[in-house]
């Protein structure tokens, strides 16, 4: 069963949602739960694999037993909040490039094509 802690509209109709399912499995003496921030298409959100989730933010399997202000349970939620407040501050409709990407022109791929030519001339 899936729990919803808390949820952002985004302008472009998604969600950003805090999550709470049961984690797979248990500890002898601990009770996992799974906290998720995840973003969802605006549909129902069931269970973490759902199809309505569009993509993963953060992920935290504390125990849940303890649930007070100085529990770890309570530190993961309050960290997993600052994420998806963070996320809903600095998202941009159809933002989904990596930090990292490279931006490639027409000229850098036939540049590539002519290296890649050459490279298998010398080969064979």
């Amino acid at each position: 069963m899936a729990i919803i802690l808390h949820s952002e509209r985004l302008p472009d109709g998604c969600e950003l949602l805090l999550v709470q399912t049961a984690a797979r499995g248990g500890g002898a003496w601990a009770q996992p739960v799974r906290l998720a921030v995840v973003r969802t298409d605006g549909g129902e959100y069931t269970h973490a694999r759902c199809r309505a989730v569009q993509a993963t933010l953060a992920v935290m399997r504390p125990d849940g037993r303890h649930r007070g202000p100085r529990s770890g349970y309570h530190r993961a939620v309050t960290y997993l909040r600052g994420v998806l407040d963070h996320a809903a501050h600095t998202y941009k409709h159809g933002d989904d490039t990596p930090p990292n990407a490279v931006e490639v022109t027409a000229d850098d791929l036939e540049a590539a094509r002519v290296a890649a030519a050459e490279m298998k001339k010398k080969k064979g």
